[in-house]
């Protein structure tokens, strides 16, 4: 039986550290043998006469559970004339591949939380206890994961015929600016778009004002002399939906570009984010009497009270940058009167039911969370790197990131379940074939009293011990 002193300086943490260790042990020759297994499977059951066997070689990969090197055989295709791996095939794996489709989901959703690659890598090594990839390596995954993203949103916009309909389609549109490194600009403009089709309680049970965004879809770009935002925003749209008969809502700031979306979809209205708004009124009025006036009226959506409040302003303000900045405001509102009004006033106006409909402003918050990894620990980037980031981010915050880092290249002519229930056949056989139940010997428990720190001999009890005994 274990006695109390036995144990006396063990902590749960060791325990744990260990445990995962020797499972991570255990998982790594169980993958091996039940890779090896299938390909002798392949080797069985291929067609002889076009698959001809020229040897075996090892392969090496690094996966969430280690390193993991095994034998498969590579044959001739002398149908394509070519040298080919079967389970390589299979398995969706590339040639010279190194790193494991869920190995790189793990680094490249940890490059994209960020703070950067580097970090990253440390996290990994913090939780596996060793070096699992370098930092360079984290980036060209993320690289390469934000290239196929973007190849994807082209190859969209090449065919625009979406078959979605939905009355209303909200866009929230905003950009920021980002530090770049061996460019023309040592700052560029990244481009953002976050559609949805409006707002749904997050917990049904629950009576707290929590609400979360209906098909939500990003789009973003690194702004470009030689291209058009609204252009290639538009056909993104486009080949998600049929807006022949939707309302497209586009919010944003005051920026010229923001504006312009309107002449991009046959009914389509625009308005000045309201939140950016009150922060012009806060600031611009602030230390004269208007304040108070210009926010009041805002709320009742009053846009001539609001004009009169800035003018009131203006009077009293003296001249300066500020006040220029507050001429430009009022301007602005005066040639977009529609524009400073709650859309929601401006809908029911056409006879659409406004219920459910909420205030606009998640870009602000959105900006926020792209700019934390990008932009706010003084990271520079090349063009293509920045691109990368904010598209792997875009879907890492739409959940959908996964759809990119499985890097699955070989179709089973399946669907999604029969492909799932394929795979866990085939797992369950390999692992019946080449594990079963094994015994369990820690090579702690051969490291001596003094270099184990006393968990071998604990280890040794605990493999006497009867299952009875507590």
């Amino acid at each position: 039986m274990i006695e109390l002193q036995d144990v006396n300086e063990i902590s749960f943490r060791d325990l744990e550290e260990l445990f995962f260790k020797e499972a991570l042990a255990e998982m790594r020759v169980a993958l091996r043998r039940a890779l090896e297994w299938l390909d002798q499977k392949l080797f069985e059951e291929r067609d002889v006469d076009r698959y001809k066997v020229k040897g075996k070689r090892p392969k090496r990969l690094d996966t969430i559970v280690g390193d993991v090197t095994y034998t498969r055989r590579y044959y001739y295709d002398t149908q394509k004339e070519e040298h080919v791996a079967l389970l390589d095939m299979l398995l969706g794996l590339d040639k010279g591949q190194r790193v494991s489709p869920g190995l790189s989901h793990v680094a490249v959703t940890q490059g994209v939380r960020g703070p950067s690659y580097r970090e990253a890598r440390d996290s990994l090594e913090d939780l596996y206890g060793h070096r699992m990839l370098s930092h360079e390596t984290v980036r060209q995954l993320v690289m390469q994961t934000g290239e196929k993203i973007q190849a994807e949103q082209k190859a969209q916009q090449q065919e625009p015929e979406g078959k979605r309909k939905v009355p209303v389609l909200y866009l929230e549109v905003d950009g920021y600016s980002a530090h770049m490194q061996n460019d023309s600009q040592n700052r560029r403009e990244v481009q953002m778009l976050l559609s949805h089709e409006g707002w749904a309680k997050r917990y049904a049970s629950s009576d707290q004002d929590q609400y979360e965004l209906v098909g939500r879809y990003h789009y973003q770009r690194i702004a470009d002399s030689d291209s058009d935002f609204w252009e290639e925003a538009s056909r993104a749209l486009y080949s998600r939906y049929d807006l022949k008969d939707t309302v497209v809502v586009i919010n944003g700031d005051r920026a010229k570009w923001i504006r312009e979306g309107v002449n991009y979809f046959d009914n389509a209205i625009y308005q000045m984010d309201r939140w950016h708004l009150i922060e012009d009124f806060r600031h611009l009025l602030r230390g004269t009497d208007w304040i108070r006036e210009a926010l009041e009226a805002f709320h009742a959506d009053d846009v001539p009270g609001v004009l009169a409040a800035l003018a009131s302003g203006e009077r009293q303000m003296p001249e300066g940058r500020t006040k220029d900045r507050l001429i430009d405001l009022k301007l602005d509102i005066l040639n977009n009167l529609e524009a400073a009004r709650d859309y929601r006033h401006r809908l029911q106006e056409q006879g659409i039911d406004t219920t459910g409909m909420r205030g606009m402003g998640a870009a602000e918050s959105q900006v926020d969370r792209f700019e934390n990894r990008t932009k706010k620990r003084g990271q520079s980037w090349s063009k293509q790197g920045l691109l990368a980031m904010v598209s792997s981010l875009a879907e890492h915050f739409a959940d959908s990131l996964e759809r990119y880092t499985k890097q699955v290249k070989v179709n089973l002519g399946l669907d999604t379940e029969k492909r799932q229930q394929r795979v866990n056949r085939i797992a369950r056989k390999a692992i019946k074939k080449t594990t079963g139940v094994r015994q369990v010997h820690p090579p702690i428990m051969d490291a001596g009293t003094n270099r184990s720190g006393g968990l071998s001999q604990l280890f040794h009890k605990l493999s006497r011990a009867r299952p009875s005994m507590t």
